[in-house]
């Protein structure tokens, strides 16, 4: 599919990130859900607990791409079957989605309408974010997110939800890495290790979220 520019590129992908989120969904389990919840602490006397409608999509995500459903990951269980709507774009995202990674990011500096050029901290790498998400916060240089990222060709966007991180919790996210896995930044990780990851990283981005640290 040609584009006429960089912003229609973008926006096709993000439009695309969407109808592959709703395809996904359907093949969620309510107790996977429940599971996640549980493990997430928005779990309160029998049902899902939240305090804040912020925290619906970090639940989601996480059920999605963080815990496994018949073995698998439901990006993964949609990679190997896909399902027989998703266009050429959605494939492409769901790809990206099977090997994404939770992290935090820095703003190093705003493209205006585009999106930002930010650095993995975890990773140490630095790369072009397309996403709008993002720039509509106005987040200035040196803010710091915890987002699930996707990366595509040339560039990459969030799964959504990007939550911002204060000094305090930043402190006790990158110690909290550093003692699991032993070194700091980290380099690739399986996908064990990733969901290991995030079981760390996304109950620590609740908490940021609830600002109870």
């Amino acid at each position: 599919m040609e584009f006429k520019n960089d912003i229609e590129r973008y926006q096709a992908f993000q439009h695309a990130r969407e109808n592959l989120k709703r395809a996904l969904l359907k093949n969620l389990h309510k107790k996977t859900v429940e599971r996640c919840a549980k493990e997430l602490g928005l779990w309160e006397k029998g049902r899902i607990s939240l305090a804040d409608e912020a925290e619906l999509p970090v639940l989601i995500d996480f059920a999605l791409h963080s815990r496994r459903q018949d073995g698998h990951t439901i990006c993964e269980n949609a990679r190997q079957s896909p399902p027989p709507d998703l266009g050429a774009q959605e494939v492409a995202v769901l790809g990206a989605a099977v090997q994404s990674r939770y992290s935090l990011i820095s703003v190093d500096s705003i493209v205006p309408n585009l999106g930002m050029n930010v650095r993995d901290i975890l990773f140490n790498d630095g790369f072009f974010l397309a996403d709008r998400l993002l720039d509509q916060l106005a987040a200035p240089a040196g803010s710091v997110f915890a987002t699930r990222i996707y990366f595509l060709p040339n560039f990459a966007m969030t799964a959504g939800s990007p939550i911002v991180i204060r000094p305090m919790i930043f402190k006790r996210m990158v110690e909290g890495v550093a003692q699991i896995f032993g070194r700091f930044p980290l380099q690739e990780l399986s996908l064990d290790e990733r969901i290991r990851l995030e079981a760390f990283m996304i109950p620590m981005s609740i908490l940021a979220l609830r600002r109870t640290i």
